[in-house]
């Protein structure tokens, strides 16, 4: 660092430090704006063990890039890579946190290059945003990739990644794995499910005896009714208040008004069978995107 740089580092420094005014975060940042792209790169690595310098800096480098474009960082960028290594040390930490915020801003081959650094981490939750950044470079290689990191960790990011890029017979393969895995969430199992059944809903059927009132919202969600008859009888399998309420629901986005009718009249009788008020499991009364 030249002369300079250190002298206006350690005046940043001693802001921080201070905080005489109210106005003393917009005197910092017009600071940094007065140094170039490769100044900018400079302070960062010199000041990574100052925790509010470095979050100070984070934010408006990630800002100049979005701002301004990435070309005249590209230089920082090679410097972070170069200096990840040890991957163990507490500075990877630090340059990862920002690697991650400003990647995106870069060509794809840079991406790429991150996401299987990423991967190959000892981190989990490295791994974990390999696969968010996995969705801006996708490919037959990297889905690949990535259905063998969720078979070997089920990682909830990785799956969430997978259900939105990856091909809907790779989902029917891995359906059974994601919809028995006991540590994944209720919506990312409905998400997987309803990604398929929007180009193929007879995939439903296998969830039609083990989880009727799933199947049921599935038919409510994709238009494909059942008869009154047989949605009746799917409805009184309801296990709880919560999936009764649910079954009431799809009654009426298929405009079944007897069957509501003649639920109505039941549900003081079945009320003693049915489980509180829980959790929608497997599924709440929402309107989803598989995105």
């Amino acid at each position: 660092m030249t002369d300079i740089l250190e002298q206006r580092s350690e005046y940043i420094q001693s802001l921080l430090d201070e905080k005489t005014h109210d106005l003393t975060d917009q005197v910092i940042f017009a600071l940094f704006s007065c140094f170039t792209p490769e100044q900018l790169g400079q302070l960062y690595i010199d000041n990574l063990e100052s925790t509010s310098f470095r979050r100070k800096l984070q934010q408006h480098i990630e800002l100049s890039i979005k701002e301004n474009g990435s070309e005249k960082f590209v230089e920082f960028l090679e410097r972070l890579f170069n200096l990840l290594a040890p991957y163990k040390s507490q500075r990877s930490i630090w340059i990862n946190a920002l690697l991650y915020r400003i990647i995106g801003y870069f060509h794809p081959s840079y991406i790429e290059k991150y996401f299987f650094i990423l991967l190959r981490s000892h981190r989990r939750n490295d791994r974990d945003r390999a696969c968010v950044l996995a969705t801006q470079i996708w490919s037959s290689e990297i889905e690949t990739m990535l259905w063998h990191e969720w078979t070997r960790e089920q990682s909830e990011q990785c799956i969430a990644s997978l259900i939105e890029y990856s091909s809907v017979d790779e989902l029917k393969a891995h359906f059974h794995l994601i919809w028995n895995a006991k540590h994944l969430s209720d919506q990312i199992k409905r998400r997987s499910l309803f990604r398929i059944i929007e180009s193929d809903f007879s995939f439903a059927e296998q969830i039609r005896r083990t989880h009727p009132i799933t199947y049921l919202y599935c038919a409510a969600r994709t238009g494909r009714y059942p008869s009154p008859d047989v949605a009746y009888k799917l409805s009184l399998k309801a296990t709880s208040l919560s999936e009764m309420g649910i079954a009431i629901w799809c009654l009426g986005k298929f405009g079944y008004w007897e069957t509501i009718v003649r639920i109505n009249d039941e549900i003081p009788a079945l009320a003693q069978y049915l489980r509180p008020n829980e959790s929608m499991s497997p599924f709440n009364i929402k309107e989803e995107s598989t995105s």
